[in-house]
């Protein structure tokens, strides 16, 4: 199933997927900032997500297997999110 992405502008969702983990890409390709919100089911439940970047934790809303992601997107801006299930 497809992200569900809610946010103005030009924000695209890309994952990689493995069967405890996934890594999620996030592109805002406006020229402006964007306050999304990403809606992912997953194939588990999730247990942690953490910032690739910065390797900080990122929160998130669980909903059984589905999981809300929010991020204020800066212009022309990347977020890449690992998602991990739990053991």
């Amino acid at each position: 199933m497809h992200p569900e992405v809610s946010a103005p502008g030009e924000v695209e969702v890309r994952r990689l997927t493995a069967p405890d983990q996934q890594f999620v890409f996030v592109f805002n390709h406006a020229e402006k900032p964007a306050d999304a919100n990403i809606a992912i089911d997953l194939p588990f439940a999730a247990a942690e997500a953490r910032d690739l970047e910065t390797d900080q934790p990122v929160e998130f809303r669980a909903e059984g297997q589905r999981i809300v992601l929010h991020k204020a997107m800066p212009t022309n801006g990347v977020w890449v999110v690992k998602v991990m299930g739990r053991k």
